[in-house]
């Protein structure tokens, strides 16, 4: 930043940008994951139609942890709920009579374990800190 500004060059983050297209790619994945999108797509293209090996699990009743409920965090709750997913947030600053957690009928989970002890799927919408109990401080194993 320093040195950009001193050769008179504007940093910016434009925050509203690329939110949707994130919301977006994020509930593709899901999807491509719980349908085993990858698995049928190899199969029909080395000739077989593997339906068993290939049958995936609905979204449908199955819980999303969304680890940070801003912006992104919040368009990822309303593709998922469209899909009838329930919510377990985690977000350090979020308090629990926030409305946003009514308004997506979402659980507020005051720990990463937590949220992610109920998770079906977890997405991940906010950055990485050293600062214990802020953000994500250490990678997690999925389950």
């Amino acid at each position: 930043m320093p040195s950009a500004s001193a050769r008179g060059i504007v940093v910016v983050a434009p925050l509203e940008a690329n939110a949707v297209s994130v919301a977006e790619l994020a509930l593709g994945l899901m999807l491509a994951l719980a349908r085993k999108i990858p698995c049928a797509d190899r199969s029909t293209k080395a000739g077989g139609w593997d339906r068993r090996g290939c049958t995936g699990l609905e979204l449908a009743g199955k819980t999303l942890a969304l680890c940070g409920f801003g912006r992104i965090g919040r368009l990822v709750a309303a593709r998922a709920r469209a899909f009838g997913m329930q919510l377990a947030v985690f977000d350090p600053f979020l308090k629990a009579d926030a409305p946003a957690l009514v308004e997506f009928d979402a659980k507020l989970c005051t720990n990463l374990e937590d949220a992610l002890a109920v998770a079906d799927f977890v997405s991940v919408h906010m950055p990485l800190s050293p600062r214990p109990n802020t953000y994500l401080t250490r990678s997690v194993s999925p389950r």
